[in-house]
């Protein structure tokens, strides 16, 4: 049996594998169609719609053209075995992001103190999900699902495995840059994938990030996947240019993250008020996680960006509780937090600090949040080696055939390396707040 899907990032994605199959129609998979790509985006972008369920289809779409070019350009270099666990972990990747993804993972670490990254539960999923697990264990592949955990670990050999699924040149950002710019409307993220993908080979480098093999002995030269210098550093360099603009004008954009706090301040006021024994909703998996407490993967795949707007809307109209019912009523509403952006440290920020506590007093605690997003389109060697594990170097073959790393490449990225970061500090509170703040 084969099934095609009409996406409008890459046209028809055909998929033939009976356990791929199996595994779209899974509840853990289907759970993804309730969960935005771009958390609370369509408040600025309205066309940002998307959602993960169709973004692990590209994935997977990318993952299977990448092997194909691989192996038809690299004989011998990827078996049978290898292209199942690759399709299979390009499918699976983002299928323990919680709602709103990113913004969850903000309010767990930082709001409620509660220890939380989506590629664990992704894990936890692949291994004790009855419904995915049972699929992965009918492929005749040993110890299946450990092997796409092997990926996500990357403990996995050969090393360019992992890379595909998660590095600086993988599926996974090739697929969001094209699908988010094309969304949105905005159309900093694009760049030449056709050609991008013909120019991606496998070599050995020199490890540089600590990669050690299944025993545990780090390893001295990696199989990774690289560029091919003579044809493809152009684009390579439109595909990093292009993902520091989409941070900058849209993953980043003040209202999008005004939003995301507003909303973070209205789970983390639920969770108080959960935590001092108010019954305001009955979700086991979100009354166990305030209160840190194991949540079973059953009740953790109940979680959705559907569940938690019904609970925001109920909040708006019927809420006991003035500070959930004021935040709610404004969040539906389209009454955001407006954003002041300014430069940590200095007098003028010790300075705006103590006013605002002033101004706020103890609403402080759910009407002002204090964000630095932080991101390096490009994090070359000199970032790899303060970084423990952190992601792998770009690698491209040069005139000669032989791998060089991104960072001694005398290009646009090498002259403009400094403004690819983004590095600010956002302040959001009431429309009001910020008014008198100001004045």
């Amino acid at each position: 049996m084969v099934k095609f899907f009409r996406d409008p990032i890459h046209d028809i994605i055909r998929v033939e594998e009976p356990h791929i199959l199996k595994l779209i129609d899974s509840l853990a998979m289907q759970r993804l169609r309730h969960i935005r790509q771009l958390g609370l985006a369509w408040i600025v972008y309205p066309g940002a719609e998307h959602s993960r369920f169709c973004h692990s289809l590209g994935c997977y779409h990318l993952a299977k053209r990448v092997t194909h070019h691989l192996r038809s350009t690299i004989p011998g270099k990827l078996d049978d075995e290898q292209i199942k666990i690759l399709l299979t972990a390009a499918l699976l990747h983002d299928i323990g992001h919680g709602p709103f993804s990113h913004m969850f993972e903000n309010l767990c670490n930082q709001d409620l103190g509660v220890s939380y990254k989506h590629e664990s539960w992704t894990k936890r999923i692949v291994l004790e999900d009855k419904g995915v697990n049972s699929i992965l264990k009918s492929v005749e592949i040993d110890d299946f699902p450990q092997k796409i955990v092997g990926v996500y670990s990357k403990t996995i050999t050969p090393y360019y495995l992992c890379d595909i699924i998660s590095s600086q040149l993988d599926v996974d950002r090739f697929d969001y840059l094209l699908r988010d710019t094309h969304m949105t409307g905005a159309r900093y993220g694009n760049f030449d994938q056709e050609w991008i993908l013909r120019t991606l080979t496998i070599s050995k480098v020199k490890n540089i990030v600590e990669v050690e093999d299944e025993e545990g002995n780090q390893l001295g030269e990696i199989e990774t996947v690289v560029i091919d210098g003579k044809r493809g550093l152009s684009t390579l360099e439109q595909h990093i240019l292009g993902r520091h603009y989409m941070y900058k004008h849209v993953y980043f954009h003040k209202t999008i993250r005004a939003a995301e706090a507003m909303l973070r301040m209205i789970l983390k006021r639920a969770a108080h008020l959960i935590i001092d024994g108010h019954d305001i909703i009955g979700n086991a998996a979100f009354q166990k996680l305030v209160k840190n407490e194991s949540i079973p993967v059953d009740d953790f795949l109940t979680l959705n960006d559907f569940l938690i707007l019904s609970w925001v809307h109920e909040w708006a109209y019927s809420a006991e509780d003035d500070i959930l019912k004021r935040l709610s009523q404004d969040f539906i509403s389209r009454r955001l937090f407006k954003c002041d952006i300014l430069d940590v440290g200095g007098k003028e920020y010790a300075d705006k600090r103590d006013k605002l506590k002033e101004i706020l007093k103890d609403d402080i605690t759910y009407f002002f949040v204090e964000d630095e997003p932080k991101d390096i389109a490009y994090k070359d060697y000199f970032y790899q080696i303060k970084k423990e594990k952190s992601p792998q170097e770009i690698w491209f073959l040069n005139r000669e055939g032989k791998p060089e790393q991104l960072s001694g490449y005398e290009g646009l990225l090498s002259a403009g390396k400094n403004a690819l970061n983004f590095n600010t500090v956002y302040w959001h509170m009431p429309e009001e707040v910020l008014k008198r703040l100001n004045n």
